[in-house]
């Protein structure tokens, strides 16, 4: 919790030194005291770790990668698989006290976007810590929303006029930075989860989310017009197309790796891609990342690369439709896995990294999906 805190209020640096020099220790003696071999036992676990052993060892054997740059994604997946099982262990607290957990993530969605706030001078809103990019923070701050709401009403299905308020106020700050942070994909992301995915999740406060709707889009709405009018907000939008994204897709797709199985490398940059220098080059285009998880998990892994992502994302799938019985639960834990899907549409590349926004923005919301299906099996928890 104290990492989730400093992730959207701290500087950078901050936000990974309290990850590794205390929440991973402190994971790795619950897991040698409490939890043990059964740990290791979880499918989603396994399925992980069999994703950065094998990014790790590929990228030293394809590809145009140094041996320096190979050497730092087999470091990085190390770094992810105690990641992912420090996560794995922390989540399972917050269906100890899922209101208190809910009520937390969402108090933190205002702090940091009130925080966001009070630096703004002009241009494309930022924040603090991980907020620090237009569109990573976005997506975070929604990912917060998100998992805040769930849980909450997890613990308390019939919203409270307190509860009402927090929600309500976590929704308009986090719709508010999205909106000023200029970012169409998080934009997108959420006023579907807002408009569709939310009631869906939260039909049994059907009253209650009407009314929180009607005041988020008029708060939203105003914003945007005291920000730069609307007028000028849609013709900026406008303006700025696709931001090329159709064009770096485009490169990706026709211009594949030499090897469709196992794909550049973990280690490549854009600039080392055959469509760098056959059609993103001649084209004046400077292309940083994929800015897709699916487009960048294929060039850099392969094919074996995508079957990992594309086998966690229906593992969450089925486990959230075949072992969840409330069907609003359902509804709510299908909404996360969608927006991790939709946050990771137009942004970024890869999910094996060291300790970046992609792990509050995606691996936190899929890990506590999946802990959330299997809180009622004994043996997984301590």
């Amino acid at each position: 919790m104290i990492w989730l805190l400093v992730a959207v209020v701290g500087p950078w640096d901050l936000y990974e030194t309290v990850f590794h020099a205390l929440i991973i220790p402190a994971a790795m003696v619950t897991w040698r005291y409490t939890i043990g071999s059964r740990l290791l036992e979880d499918r989603f676990i396994q399925l992980a770790g069999m994703l950065f052993l094998y990014t790790a060892i590929s990228t030293h054997f394809v590809g145009p990668g140094s041996f320096a740059d190979d050497l730092k994604i087999t470091r990085w997946s190390i770094e992810a698989f105690f990641s992912v099982i420090t996560l794995w262990i922390c989540v399972q607290s917050a269906f100890v006290r899922p209101a208190l957990w809910g009520r937390l993530i969402l108090g933190m969605s205002i702090i940091g976007a009130g925080l966001a706030f009070a630096l703004w001078d002009n241009g494309r809103i930022e924040g603090l810590g991980a907020l620090n990019h237009p569109i990573q923070g976005a997506s975070i701050l929604i990912a917060y929303l998100a998992l805040g709401v769930v849980l909450l009403s997890k613990a308390t299905p019939r919203w409270q006029w307190r509860d009402f308020l927090l929600i309500l106020l976590s929704c308009t700050s986090v719709a508010s930075f999205v909106f000023m942070s200029e970012s169409r994909g998080p934009m997108l992301a959420f006023a579907i989860f807002i408009f569709i995915l939310f009631p869906a999740a939260s039909a049994t406060n059907f009253k209650w989310v009407v009314i929180l709707l009607l005041i988020v889009l008029t708060v939203t709405l105003g914003v945007i017009e005291w920000n730069q009018g609307l007028d000028t907000f849609l013709s900026d939008l406008v303006n700025r197309a696709d931001s090329q994204r159709l064009d770096i897709w485009k490169g990706y797709m026709l211009f594949p790796p030499d090897s469709l199985l196992f794909g550049y490398g973990a280690s490549v940059r854009p600039e080392q891609m055959h469509a760098a220098e056959q059609f993103w080059a001649p084209n004046g285009y400077v292309i940083t990342h994929a800015h897709n998880l699916w487009l960048g998990t294929y060039a850099e892994t392969g094919l074996v690369g995508v079957a990992f992502l594309l086998a966690m994302v229906s593992m969450l799938v089925w486990a959230s439709i075949t072992r969840v019985c409330a069907w609003h639960e359902t509804s709510a834990l299908l909404g996360i896995v969608a927006l991790v899907l939709m946050l990771t549409f137009t942004d970024e590349h890869t999910l094996v990294l060291s300790m970046k926004p992609i792990w509050l923005l995606a691996w936190l919301p899929m890990i506590l999906v999946w802990q959330w299906t299997r809180r009622n099996d004994s043996e997984d928890y301590s």
